[in-house]
């Protein structure tokens, strides 16, 4: 660590700007995730005639909605609970996919579900920017409510169990991946941030 580095007082503004980043953001990314989970769930109703497997996108739907209208009408204010709700349409992305998945255990369709939770895990690996154990519950909780699920409930076939079994691996690589990319960008981060107090220091000692 640099000499008169106060690392905790950097930790703070790479959290400051992460949250600086997720605000300024968030009316985009919630538009986007909108359109695109609607549709999802028009096909699912009406191309696909399966209203369970559209059923499962109410939840984080109406969490994106709740959560796009607060910072719509807030745009400033009530970070921490925006931030709350934005841990909660992670958790329940999963969920979705692992709702879909046992909704289709016993068809033709279990393996492309599987294929999507995978997608979804990898995509919250790269959008989650939160702090080790808040990320860790992020993956855990919804592969622990599954998993509970699929063995006294869904009772899967060896066959089908075997299919399922590709997204455990999976989890434990996206929360590890997240873990890269957090600590990459703290990096790059920090390295600015000295650049600019040099920067600062050249500035004073010219004039």
């Amino acid at each position: 660590m640099e000499p008169g580095l106060n690392i905790h007082k950097l930790k703070n503004e790479f959290n400051n700007y992460l949250g600086t980043v997720f605000l300024k953001n968030l009316s985009l990314i919630m538009g986007m995730s909108i359109i695109i989970l609607s549709y999802y769930m028009y096909s699912d109703w009406n191309v696909r005639d399966n209203r369970m497997a559209a059923l499962t996108r109410i939840i984080p739907l109406s969490f994106m909605f709740f959560l796009l209208g607060i910072h719509l009408i807030f745009k400033h204010r009530f970070f921490r609970l925006k931030n709350t709700l934005y841990i909660l349409i992670y958790i329940f992305l999963q969920l979705m996919m692992y709702g879909k998945c046992l909704i289709h255990l016993h068809d033709d369709a279990l393996a492309p579900s599987v294929t999507g939770a995978i997608m979804v895990i990898f995509l919250v690996s790269l959008d989650v920017k939160q702090k080790k154990i808040i990320a860790l519950l992020i993956y855990a909780i919804p592969i622990t409510i599954f998993s509970f699920l699929l063995l006294f409930m869904g009772k899967p076939s060896a066959k089908e169990f075997f299919i399922l079994a590709d997204i455990y691996p999976i989890v434990a690589l996206g929360y590890v991946v997240n873990q890269i990319h957090y600590r990459l960008r703290f990096r790059l981060f920090k390295s600015n941030y000295l650049l600019n107090l040099e920067q600062q220091k050249t500035r004073a000692l010219y004039n």
